[in-house]
């Protein structure tokens, strides 16, 4: 879907953010709102159409981004009326971090983003069901058992892959990306970060928080089993990878929330983006740096498994190590 607008304002010391998408969404400090009450209570803008009729969610959500470009000189002269930063996620909240190779403070910039690994554990209500089948998506293909690569045809006498079904048919499939693992921290993460935060999946590649996928088995960990191990190969690849950051503003950081398995893919994935990346780790040895614009900060944690939904939760509360 692509972005047609977006605003961000204030309103009795109250910051709001309007985006459109398929649907206008409107959120007031990070949380959703419904934007007819918001309008009605707050904004003067007419609610009513040159027939008489109430406007609907769409057209009443266009006026206001009409009301403000046509006050934009007004608002060139309030700068506490619409404000640059990003409601919601603003760096001005977490430490700064340094970057180990310089030895120099890094500041982040005002609206960065978070790319988080997928995890192995999954709803079980995510999975597809097409056409009455329960679809499994796995490392290794078996049609017969409806088994099925990403990138294998829907149908044999048919071009669309799952994953064009799946960037299609999106009202169909039943959770968001960071709803989709089991585990607390993706929520949190997403709580804090919103539209800020990204999913890195051994499925489909990296995506939006916000986009749906369905229910996998597919990982990068050399402990799964090998009809779930998907064995990362960039030369040849058996997966056409979303990369939806592939936009996003060159003048914001990327940070990676995640182990070694999947660094092979985000490096691949965000290589060509001028942005910095800043890769956090936990081993005693440094990754293998690569060309790119990487950053790379030492975690110190005790924690040995897992130990990247500690990095997690510190983001979650404001904290960047």
């Amino acid at each position: 879907m692509i972005r047609i607008n977006e605003h961000t304002f204030e309103l009795n010391e109250e910051q709001y953010y309007l985006s459109f998408f398929d649907k206008p969404i409107l959120m007031k400090n990070g949380v959703n709102q419904k934007v007819k009450p918001v309008l009605r209570e707050k904004l003067p803008i007419m609610l009513f159409n040159s027939n008489g009729n109430e406007e609907v969610t769409w057209t009443l959500a266009k006026k206001i981004l009409e009301y403000f470009s046509e006050n934009s000189l007004k608002q060139s002269l309030n700068r506490d009326l619409i404000p640059k930063k990003k409601v919601g996620f603003e760096s001005k909240h977490y430490k700064p971090i340094q970057n180990v190779s310089e030895k120099q403070e890094l500041i982040l910039s005002e609206n960065f983003k978070v790319v988080m690994i997928c995890a192995g554990s999954k709803f079980e209500e995510a999975e597809l069901i097409y056409n009455n089948q329960h679809i499994n998506f796995k490392a290794l293909s078996n049609r017969q058992n409806f088994e099925f690569l990403p990138d294998d045809l829907v149908n044999v006498d048919e071009t669309a892959t799952w994953r064009d079904f799946i960037n299609a048919n999106q009202k169909i499939i039943p959770l968001m990306a960071y709803q989709l693992y089991c585990r607390r921290e993706y929520r949190d993460l997403y709580n804090k970060c919103t539209d800020s935060m990204y999913i890195l999946s051994a499925g489909w590649g990296l995506v939006r928080a916000d986009f749906r996928m369905p229910k996998y088995d597919i990982t990068f960990s050399n402990a799964a089993n090998l009809e779930n191990r998907r064995i990362y190969n960039h030369i040849h690849p058996a997966y056409i990878d979303f990369n939806q950051l592939i936009n996003v503003d060159n003048e914001e950081d990327i940070i990676y929330i995640g182990g070694k398995d999947y660094l092979n893919l985000f490096y691949d994935l965000t290589q060509q983006l001028p942005n910095r990346k800043i890769i956090y780790y936990n081993s005693d040895n440094q990754p293998i740096q690569r060309n790119g614009n990487f950053i790379y900060k030492r975690y110190n944690t005790t924690t040995k498994t897992n130990w990247h939904y500690e990095l997690a939760n510190d983001i979650s509360n404001g904290i960047m190590p």
